[in-house]
């Protein structure tokens, strides 16, 4: 599930949306702790697909209101909220190809996983006999 889905005048009411909506966790100091833009796209999708869901079980939530503060920030309706969510439980079956990242972010991710996996013991789960990796 993602937005390709959307035209891109549709698509720009959505990233704005999707800007206001996870300001406090996108493009942090550290991009360790960042949410990637494709890890973005799943969620404001996911959000605005059972946004009518979330609202009809606790219209008064924090996810709800939440995402009504956001859209009011960029501009957006309820009612264009609603058609986005129409708009994907039609198109969201199809398989879209996801938004490309930059490459510097994939690079860094990959550095950053194998950074990890330098920094464990080769066998922690078996050490050698005498020593313990504790």
């Amino acid at each position: 599930m993602n937005l390709t889905v959307f035209d891109a005048e549709t698509m720009e009411m959505i990233n704005a949306f999707q800007r206001s909506l996870f300001t406090t966790c996108c493009k942090m100091v550290s991009p360790m702790y960042s949410l990637s833009q494709q890890v973005a796209d799943v969620l404001t999708a996911y959000l605005i697909l059972h946004n009518p869901q979330m609202k009809e079980l606790q219209a008064d939530g924090l996810a709800v209101t939440r995402m009504e503060a956001a859209a009011v920030n960029t501009g957006a309706s309820f009612a264009e909220l609603l058609a986005w969510s129409s708009h994907l439980a039609v198109c969201g079956n199809e398989n879209p190809k996801p938004r490309q990242e930059a490459p510097h972010t994939k690079q860094r991710e990959q550095d950053h996983r194998a950074s990890k996996l330098c920094d464990r013991p080769i066998n922690a789960a078996h050490p050698a006999p005498g020593r313990s990796y504790r």
